[in-house]
């Protein structure tokens, strides 16, 4: 099933009906937000206005990393981005501003300041695709105070007109926020362009899978079924290895007034690919699928094996402020990073899910390709 284009007027009203959206507003409107700010830099961000975008530079009080943020609450999440300034500007992505893309080269974050045109305005902006926003004003100047750390690879990289995939295959030991960050900014690719940090984000962890799957295709594969969990803001992850050659089903249940939910009843979506890999972009699930994907390989790789790969994840109400799809990497990664309960088959794993999964387990049997297949107990 495709889900199509967010309704932006129902996920707002949603959005905005969240007691937690309400306080949060309540909370940014209380703060002393002033048109200079010195900080550490968070990160630069590229709007998706194709071609003629918007261009941040975030200052925070202290870098956080997704990672760390998954054991977080929505209040932790919201207090962190109520101290995080940017200051914008606006440019055309064929044109990179220099001083953006040395700012995203640095490895480690620097000090630096910015001068606004005018005291940030009191808003967050929370997307299902990347990290919560914090206040924004145009920008009027930025200086560094300290010189960026920037890897020689990296530099090298930036001076050279090779493919931004090919760029990326060079550079997979790095961490993907940094990466994608390098290819948002212009850093990489023949042509020097900003990439919109939401496709950033998708084009880093699809290139990234590719090269780990290229990989594991050659790994043995896992002997017995094996079966891993995680919960994190309201969302439930399952992750199925199996014997076999790579093999990836990923499946979102959407509740009712969620981003995606329908307005009765749940809303499935399913994404898949072989051994060949796939040359169609994951519509029903965008972010989330190429998300969801890169933590599995990069597991699988880790441990030099191969599997057929099932991933559930089932969104229930109370997921109303999306934080952005770094979430289901973390989670997904969270759950491979936990002892598996293991099973001897097929049949012993869905009689086990039919008793943990929100939704009746024969939704997912009845539309999974790995599943559907195998003759389980809960045929008969």
């Amino acid at each position: 099933m495709v889900r199509g284009p967010i309704d932006i007027a129902r996920h707002r009203r949603w959005l905005k009906s969240s007691l937690l959206y309400k306080e949060a507003q309540k909370l940014v409107k209380h703060l002393d937000l002033k048109p200079y700010v010195r900080g550490e830099t968070g990160g630069v961000f590229i709007g998706s206005t194709y071609p003629y975008v918007n261009i941040g530079s975030i200052s925070v009080e202290k870098p956080v990393k997704p990672p760390e943020m998954l054991s977080w609450d929505y209040n932790q999440i919201i207090l962190n981005t109520l101290k995080q300034t940017m200051g914008k500007t606006k440019g055309n992505v064929s044109q990179p501003k220099e001083t953006f893309t040395f700012l995203s080269m640095s490895y480690k974050p620097i000090e630096f300041e910015m001068e606004l045109k005018a005291p940030p305005k009191p808003l967050l902006e929370f997307s299902p695709y990347f990290t919560p926003l914090g206040p924004s004003a145009p920008l009027k100047k930025l200086v560094e105070l300290e010189n960026p750390k920037i890897p020689k690879k990296v530099y090298s990289l930036y001076n050279e007109r090779i493919n931004a995939q090919i760029a990326l295959r060079e550079l997979f030991h790095f961490d993907p926020y940094y990466l994608s960050g390098l290819l948002s900014a212009g850093v990489l690719g023949a042509k020097k362009k900003m990439v919109p940090t939401r496709w950033a984000i998708t084009a880093t962890d699809d290139t990234l899978s590719k090269v780990y799957i290229s990989k594991i295709r050659d790994y043995p594969e896992i002997s017995q079924v094996e079966l891993y969990h995680h919960n994190f803001l309201h969302n439930s992850f399952w992750v199925i290895l199996m014997p076999g050659s790579w093999e990836f089903e990923n499946f979102e249940a959407w509740a009712p007034k969620t981003t995606w939910g329908a307005q009765f009843g749940y809303l499935i979506t399913y994404e898949r690919e072989d051994l060949r890999g796939r040359t169609k972009y994951a519509e029903s699930q965008a972010g989330g699928y190429y998300a969801s994907k890169y933590s599995v390989t990069k597991h699988l790789y880790g441990r030099k094996r191969q599997a057929k790969v099932v991933v559930i994840r089932e969104v229930d109400e109370g997921y109303r402020i999306p934080v952005g799809v770094w979430q289901v990497r973390e989670s997904v990664s969270k759950a491979l990073s936990k002892p598996p309960i293991l099973f001897d088959d097929l049949s012993s794993l869905l009689i086990f899910l039919s008793q943990k999964l929100t939704l009746d387990v024969k939704h997912y049997v009845k539309r999974s390709f790995l599943l559907k297949h195998q003759k389980t107990l809960l045929d008969f």
